[in-house]
């Protein structure tokens, strides 16, 4: 998709759906997992606070309120599908729980550059998959659906409680 946004244009497909697979090994047998991914607009839109300027793109959030395309959030989101892929790479990845429940990774610099003090933060939630979802990886996969909630910089640290590599969260989900 194309926003165009105070005169320019921005793509947003690299947050386009896409799925995953790797194999973890959960008490001593190896399980396939298949992770289909999707991204919220929150990945590079910002709460929408005042007047907007002239051009911007704007739209409402299904969760309620209004959001406003961010540029600077757009610009790191460019990065999160890698970073998603990362885990699906290398899932002894920690991956830590927040106190709203969801799951955090987090990177200490991004490309293009984070503010000082700055950690750039994506949020997750993590269940099985079901129906269509679930039928778009062969018999015997651990279907997962992971939903990106939000990917952003923040100077404040989130608050985590346990933490775990992303296999493990992931295997928790064999029936």
């Amino acid at each position: 998709m194309l926003i165009t946004h105070i005169g320019s244009q921005y793509a947003t497909d690299h947050l386009d759906p896409h799925l995953g697979q790797f194999g973890w090994n959960k008490d001593g047998n190896q399980l396939m997992i298949g992770i289909h991914v999707r991204y919220s607009a929150h990945c590079y839109s910002v709460s929408q606070e005042g007047p907007l300027p002239e051009g911007a793109f704007s739209f409402a959030d299904p969760g309620g309120g209004a959001r406003v395309f961010s540029p600077d959030r757009h610009a790191h989101s460019l990065l999160v599908p890698a970073m998603i892929g990362g885990l699906i790479a290398k899932p002894t990845s920690p991956v830590a729980r927040t106190h709203e429940s969801n799951w955090t990774i987090f990177a200490l610099q991004m490309q293009p550059a984070l503010a000082p003090g700055e950690i750039f933060y994506v949020f997750f939630r993590l269940k099985a998959a079901a129906g269509h979802l679930a039928a778009k990886f062969a018999g015997g996969v651990v279907a997962l659906e992971l939903y990106v909630e939000s990917a952003y910089a923040r100077t404040s640290k989130v608050r985590t409680g346990e933490r775990k590599p992303f296999g493990a969260l992931a295997a928790e989900f064999k029936k």
